[in-house]
């Protein structure tokens, strides 16, 4: 191997390594955007929710909604990409019911297959009797089946699978203050 192969070795080397730092830059990017993006539905979530209690209960007297809560970023498998932003403390329904919070048109899917919903500062999945059921994929190697009529805990990162269908979860705790 003579000087121009090593120089030349070298620099396609810098550039691989260039291109690499390029990729995670982006990415970072992306990643920042998304969550600007949920951090700014869930602001209008709580906005939406203080404005009907203000609406509803003028001069009750009664607590209004927390301002720092729990909610959730959920990312569909679908082509384009779907995403949502809930607050947990109200029950969110998936299934083939156009009524459902998530409404799938997946045959593998109940009309009312699963429902997701915080209790004492926990996230739980539960299975609605669905005729496939509802599963949990936690990590690479661990995969759930969740049990009608027992509320399956979430964590961050967790993938909820039904049919098809696959929702990934960012559990995230929102401060109206900062916002």
């Amino acid at each position: 191997m003579n000087q121009t192969d090593t120089a030349i070795l070298c620099l396609l080397f810098l550039l691989i390594l260039a291109a690499g730092t390029v990729a995670a830059a982006v990415l970072l990017i992306h990643h920042q955007n998304e969550k600007e993006k949920y951090l700014r539905a869930a602001k209008n979530l709580v906005q939406e929710e203080l404005l009907n209690y203000a609406l509803c209960t003028p001069g009750t007297g009664g607590a209004p909604p927390p301002a720092r809560r729990p909610m959730l970023y959920l990312r569909a498998n679908t082509d384009p990409v779907q995403r949502f932003v809930f607050d947990p403390s109200h029950p969110i329904t998936l299934g083939r019911d156009p009524q459902c919070s998530i409404f799938v048109q997946d045959p593998l899917i109940s009309q009312q297959h699963c429902r997701i919903q915080a209790r004492g500062g926990q996230v739980f999945l539960s299975d609605n009797n669905s005729s496939n059921g509802t599963f949990v994929q936690r990590g690479l190697m661990r995969c759930y089946r969740v049990v009608p009529g027992r509320p399956f805990p979430l964590v961050g990162g967790d993938v909820i699978c039904a049919g098809q269908f696959r929702l990934k979860i960012t559990l995230f705790l929102f401060d109206d203050a900062v916002m």
